[in-house]
């Protein structure tokens, strides 16, 4: 049946055609719905804002913390991290998120780091300390690129905008000029920022994002069926019911006219 069968050029031809035209056109046809879910356009964003306020007044917190994925808070605390409020965007129990003591113990460091650049400035400067407030930011895009940020905002005016993918300052106000001077020189401190943001802070927002993809890709995934699917005959029959009763017709003359 081989040398029959290869020598056949019309069946080769349209076995050809079947598997690598219609089939694969067919495979793009299943997984588009899939494809467009899992590629959603929107972007997504975890970000910290951490305040620091030495003038704070009896019963005023000295230092807040609170965390946003897109626009939905995760946590909320003050400097002694005694009392942390935590909130799931997704609305599991939070229990369920495994890195919020990782979590914590970074932005400790953040807040002392911080608190120390406060203590700095009133040394610096003969004014009196203003309130810093750090926003840090890490964005996926849609293309599932990363990019991560922070801002630094002095007595609640913007100053200072740092890059740490490029390891670049930003000088926004004049006044925040001799500041900008002495972080960018200031290597440690530097490379603390750049890697909570674009390592920890990006790690983080996948495994924010990681139970919603998840989702996605179950809703995505096409209904499994139990049973046999019942044949309704047609005038246009379905081409892949076609090319099934084609082969399936073949075969059986084959095998009645001629012994392998």
């Amino acid at each position: 049946m081989k040398t029959t069968w290869e020598n056949d050029r019309q069946l080769t031809e349209f076995l050809q055609k079947v598997s690598m035209g219609d089939c694969t056109r067919w495979l793009g046809n299943f997984l588009l719905p899939r494809e467009e879910m899992l590629e959603s356009t929107d972007a997504h964003s975890l970000c910290y804002v951490i305040t620091v306020n030495p003038k704070a007044r009896p019963g005023q917190q000295r230092c807040d913390v609170q965390g946003h994925v897109d626009d939905k808070r995760i946590l909320h605390c003050d400097c002694s991290f005694t009392q942390i409020s935590f909130f799931d965007p997704l609305g599991r129990e939070v229990d369920a998120i495994d890195n919020w003591a990782e979590q914590t113990d970074m932005l400790r460091d953040v807040v002392d780091t911080l608190i120390q650049q406060v203590a700095e400035m009133k040394h610096s400067t003969s004014k009196d300390p203003l309130s810093l407030q750090g926003r840090m930011c890490c964005q996926r895009g849609a293309s599932g690129g990363t990019h991560g940020s922070w801002q630094f905002s002095f007595g609640g005016q913007i100053g200072l905008l740092f890059d740490p993918d490029t390891r670049k300052w930003t000088e926004v106000h004049p006044g925040a000029s001799w500041l900008k001077t002495t972080w960018e020189n200031d290597r440690q401190l530097t490379e603390f920022l750049r890697k909570v943001s674009v390592g920890d802070c990006t790690r983080w927002l996948g495994s924010f994002l990681l139970p919603r993809e998840e989702m996605l890709e179950s809703t995505a995934r096409p209904p499994t069926t139990s049973g046999p699917v019942p044949f309704k005959a047609t005038a246009t029959m379905p081409m892949p019911w076609t090319i099934l009763l084609l082969l399936t017709s073949s075969v059986l003359l084959v095998m009645q006219g001629e012994p392998f």
